[in-house]
């Protein structure tokens, strides 16, 4: 059944779109997503870093990932940020934090399957950085007296 207002012809069109594999019109939105997000500083080994990032559009977040790897390092290790309304947090795991560092990208798919990542642009190829100090060394302390006399 057809239903003759503007809703209903733009449910149809959506669904022609979809059929002939075109883009729906819904993606246009996704054009303008992006993801608000400050780079933590550096940290010392055996410290945990937490994440916090938003993401801007007009489709919700689906699911989210920030993707890590040492440096030098090839391949990319996915850990999930959790979501709340457009809020991205996650932490990056002691363990993985080693020196001289961690390159890392965040990425996020919304309710329409669209990925937006951030660097935007190869984010595997030019990833972020976070630089990683080794821990301090142990020291003691002598106590020293005055001579007596």
């Amino acid at each position: 059944m057809l239903v003759n207002t503007t809703a209903g012809r733009a449910v149809r069109l959506a669904a022609l779109f979809l059929a002939l594999g075109a883009p729906a019109a819904v993606r246009a939105q996704f054009s303008g997503a992006s993801i608000d997000f400050v780079p933590p500083g550096g940290v010392q080994e055996g410290a945990s870093v937490s994440l916090r990032a938003t993401f801007n559009s007009g489709v919700p977040p689906a699911y989210a990932y920030v993707f890590i790897r040492p440096i030098g390092q090839l391949a990319y290790l996915p850990l999930v940020l959790r979501i709340n309304g457009n809020g991205l947090f996650g932490e990056l795991p002691a363990a993985m934090l080693r020196a001289p560092g961690i390159e890392y990208y965040l990425s996020v798919t919304d309710i329409d399957n669209q990925t937006v990542t951030l660097p935007a642009v190869a984010p595997d190829a030019s990833p972020l950085r976070l630089p990683v100090s080794p821990p301090l060394g142990a020291f003691a302390l002598t106590p020293v007296y005055p001579d007596e006399g």
